[in-house]
């Protein structure tokens, strides 16, 4: 097999139950595709044309990755909509916290979060 199909043929993104006493249940947490962590940089993330300084908006960010992440462990598919959106931002922000960070974590995106938590 070619490299390239070996790489092209791999299951690579990253998963991870985790525990939501909040919520009683535990579920799956999936990194994200390169195409999706890129689409959520473009929407997220600002950067400003006088002093070339990013800006992460994190209250848009949240609930994107929350959705996009949150797996059903037993069928891997998304639990959550784009219709609850609303709905989530209204749940336990210690859960919600808990959730993001692990997202955040598998996506490659753990560095940039604690940088702009920093910062805000």
């Amino acid at each position: 097999m070619k490299l390239r199909d070996k790489i092209l043929q791999s299951v690579d993104l990253e998963e991870e139950l985790v525990a939501v006493p909040e919520w009683d249940c535990s579920i799956l947490v999936r990194g994200m595709t390169g195409d999706k962590r890129s689409k959520l940089i473009q929407e997220c993330v600002k950067v400003n044309s006088r002093t070339k300084q990013t800006k992460t908006d994190l209250d848009k960010m949240y609930p994107i990755m929350i959705i996009e992440c949150s797996l059903d462990p037993e069928t891997k598919e998304r639990i959550f909509s784009d219709e609850d959106r609303d709905a989530l931002s209204k749940k336990s922000a210690k859960a919600l916290d808990r959730v993001f960070k692990k997202a955040a974590a598998l996506s490659g995106l753990e560095d940039e979060i604690e940088e702009q938590e920093k910062n805000s």
